[in-house]
């Protein structure tokens, strides 16, 4: 039997506030295959980010990640050090953040800043010389123009396609196992979208590197992943391959992310949206958290425990499919 490369477990992250205790992800759990792109998507708020975080044990204050296993290799990173987790983050699970222009130093050249990611993850000492010939070839592979040049440049010399393709750069450096790429076109203009997408599949086939894809369009999962996680109020509501998701959607939820993506082949006056507002964090309501926004929702929806459906694989927590 194959083991998954990260397996999460029943994995909870919690904020403690004056006003209550925030469940930002509250019982997750999924399995990520090696070489395998997997999409978490939901609106926000619903605890896209706040998982990936949760990976790397960079949950900011107050928030604590109080009970599950996050099992990658087959050690469980919650039974780590921090020194150890230090060794684990950038290495071999690297992040690449939503907003470049906040994530990159504006002191600092991107060739430095590249650098010193290869810099902490070398054994000895390597020659500066080499790591910007590593830094080099890095940039150009993720298509900086006249890369030899700009290496010593600094961020506000970029547009904001070039950062973010700096960002992948700097998180591909130690090839990784697994990236988690958090909404990394959200900034970006639709044919930078589309070219940060064709990137990440590049290197996808070129380093066989696993992919978590945090998105809030399901057109971009449906390019890039094989295998889609749908998000609520820090649960996931549905799992399964990227075609059940798009062409057998089970719960009402997805149901209606996917009536809000713009289709081509058929003519609307408008887009429909999902009624209502997410829970609030503190106080969401009883049993399927989804139920106050639903159009199907019955008595048995508002209590515990909601009925868990899984069919070769493709799982929906709904009342709607209970036998």
């Amino acid at each position: 039997m194959t083991h998954p490369l990260l397996d999460v477990r029943n994995l909870k992250t919690y904020f403690y506030l004056r006003r209550g205790v925030v469940k930002a992800v509250d019982g997750v759990s999924f399995r990520l295959n090696r070489g395998e792109a997997l999409g978490i998507v939901g609106e926000s708020g619903s605890g896209k980010t706040m998982t990936a975080l949760s990976i790397l044990r960079l949950v900011p204050y107050p928030g604590k990640i109080v009970g599950g296993e996050i099992i990658f290799k087959g050690r469980d990173l919650l039974k780590l050090t921090e020194k150890e987790m230090r060794h684990i983050r950038g290495k071999e699970i690297s992040l690449i953040f939503q907003d470049p222009q906040n994530s990159l130093n504006p002191v600092f050249t991107v060739g430095w800043q590249v650098g010193e990611a290869i810099e902490l993850h070398s054994e000895g000492k390597p020659l500066w010389d080499r790591i910007i010939e590593k830094v080099i070839n890095i940039l150009r592979g993720v298509g900086i123009p006249r890369v030899e040049d700009r290496v010593n440049d600094y961020p506000h010399e970029f547009s904001g396609g070039q950062k973010q393709r700096i960002m992948i750069g700097m998180s591909i450096s130690n090839n990784p196992d697994i990236i988690i790429a958090d909404e990394p076109t959200t900034a970006l203009d639709v044919t930078i979208q589309a070219q940060i997408i064709d990137l990440l599949k590049d290197l996808r086939s070129r380093y066989n590197s696993s992919i978590i894809l945090i998105a809030h369009n399901m057109g971009l999962v449906s390019e890039l992943c094989d295998n889609v996680a749908v998000m609520y109020a820090g649960r996931i509501v549905e799992y399964g391959s990227i075609e059940e998701i798009f062409n057998d959607p089970l719960h009402p939820y997805t149901r209606m992310l996917l009536r809000c993506i713009p289709r081509t082949d058929i003519d609307v006056d408008k887009l429909e949206s999902i009624p209502g507002e997410p829970p609030d964090p503190v106080n969401p309501p009883s049993g399927c958290r989804f139920h106050p926004r639903c159009p199907y929702a019955k008595e048995e929806c508002k209590r515990d425990p909601i009925y868990i459906e899984n069919i070769d694989g493709h799982m929906a927590v709904c009342e709607l499919y209970r036998r």
